[in-house]
């Protein structure tokens, strides 16, 4: 068989080996996106049952900060028309709501049933800014349930209330919080909805209004922009690495080269540590500090092949295989341990 061509199979496996050890638990989104830190929420909002007795609803939503975590406040006012009824808090509110005289809530844990899938569709398909990031955790949907119950009463005509829940945290790996998103929903007609939460340095606001299956829908995101792009940033810049590693290996292969086996060694051990990120999975501590180092080590002895004529590996391979190997786990330890430890 051409030299070059068993040069190729061998390099074909050692790709297919890189890709499989990115199956291992060592390497998975959850180092990039960790469950426990992007927990499932509830939308926010009120369910009238009978939403064609209710005129004049206003909402004012502003993001509180208490104990340095922020906090969505909705004010709402509306008038009520009808004789009895009842309405529905959703989410889990925080603290105490205060009603007109005469009203008393009821405490009732309820998960709703209607169209809240096709609300969680048209938000983490058209019309959230982070939606492609929001969909890497899982989980991300917002969950309807409920709460609060809050009977009407023909004698009472205005009702004036505010409510506070948390938003909807998205926490990327060591940069922590890279956005807070609140969804505010209701079926009945909204007569204002105002956004007082002014945004600062390096934080955007992004509002955005719809309907859905006779639902109103309010969503508000509040993206720390500096962290979303820094990592749109690296994730592109691993992409490049990774890419080019393969197609300057390739074409070394098809040079021959048997000058020095060193070009070979770098390309594959920079293929090692891009591979996991270039299938949007982040590497354990474990998968970096010993699965890296043996695919490196692997990546060193066939690097020694490509620099003779024939396939064969030899005792002072192994050894200069380990040496580079061993240089390798060093720069690991500096550039990506170390890092993380701090």
């Amino acid at each position: 068989m051409n030299k070059k061509i068993k040069n190729y199979i061998i390099y074909g496996i050692f790709i297919l080996l890189l890709f499989l050890s990115t199956l291992a638990k060592s390497f998975s989104s959850e180092v990039f996106w960790p469950s426990a830190k992007n927990m499932p929420v509830p939308f926010d909002g009120i369910l009238f049952n009978d939403p064609q007795d209710i005129q004049n609803l206003t909402v004012t939503r502003a993001i509180a900060n208490e104990n340095n975590r922020n906090y969505v406040k909705y004010d709402i006012s509306f008038d009520y028309i009808g004789d009895f009824g009842n309405f529905r808090i959703l989410g889990n509110p925080i603290g105490q709501t205060f009603f007109p005289e005469g009203i008393s809530p009821v405490f009732s844990d309820v998960e709703l049933k209607g169209d809240y899938d096709k609300i969680n569709s048209s938000l983490f398909t058209e019309n959230l800014k982070l939606k492609d990031l929001y969909k890497k955790v899982k989980n991300y949907n917002f969950m309807a349930t409920s709460k609060i119950r809050v009977p009407l009463k023909k004698e009472v005509t205005q009702y004036n209330f505010t409510v506070k829940s948390e938003p909807k945290h998205l926490n990327y790996g060591k940069k922590g919080t890279i956005s807070e998103n609140s969804v505010f929903i209701t079926n009945t007609r909204v007569d204002s909805f105002k956004d007082t939460t002014k945004p600062k340095d390096g934080i955007k606001n992004e509002n955005k209004n719809f309907n859905q299956s006779g639902y109103y829908v309010n969503s508000l995101e509040i993206i720390n922009e500096k962290a979303v792009s820094s990592i749109s940033t690296a994730n592109t810049i691993n992409s490049i690495v990774f890419v080019l590693s393969i197609i300057c290996m390739l074409l070394l292969l098809w040079l021959n080269s048997k000058k020095s086996q060193i070009p070979y060694m770098i390309l594959m051990m920079l293929s090692v540590i891009t591979v996991h990120r270039f299938l949007d999975r982040g590497a354990s501590v474990f998968g970096m500090l010993i699965i890296w180092t043996i695919l490196a080590y692997i990546g060193a002895v066939i690097s020694n092949i490509y620099g003779r004529d024939e396939i064969t590996v030899m005792k002072k391979d192994l050894k200069r295989s380990l040496a580079w190997t061993i240089i390798f786990f060093v720069i690991v330890l500096i550039i990506f341990i170390i890092p993380r430890a701090i």
